[in-house]
């Protein structure tokens, strides 16, 4: 029997969500559980993403939108899973 999925990952949406329009309540807001626990808070802004460590509501690990972007064009790229099926 497969283990169950302990993880959460819970998106809160204002009625509409317009990111490019300055302010905290325009902001996107997604918050992530495993089973051990609330991990942190991922807050996507017009300016930046900001992570938000689990019990720390004062120092968020913020970049802006470039510098993200840089960070994740370095990092190396995964191949995509070869296909499983059989050739008769």
């Amino acid at each position: 029997m497969a283990a169950k999925n302990k993880n959460s990952v819970v998106a809160e949406l204002p009625k509409t969500v317009d990111v490019s329009i300055r302010g905290a309540s325009n902001a996107l807001t997604i918050k992530v559980t495993t089973a051990g626990g609330k991990k942190g808070s991922l807050t996507i802004g017009s300016g930046s993403v900001a992570w938000w460590p689990e019990y720390n509501t004062v120092n968020a690990h913020r970049v802006t939108w470039s510098k993200l972007i840089e960070i994740l064009e370095g990092m190396p790229a995964k191949r995509a899973a070869k296909s499983l099926t059989r050739s008769n």
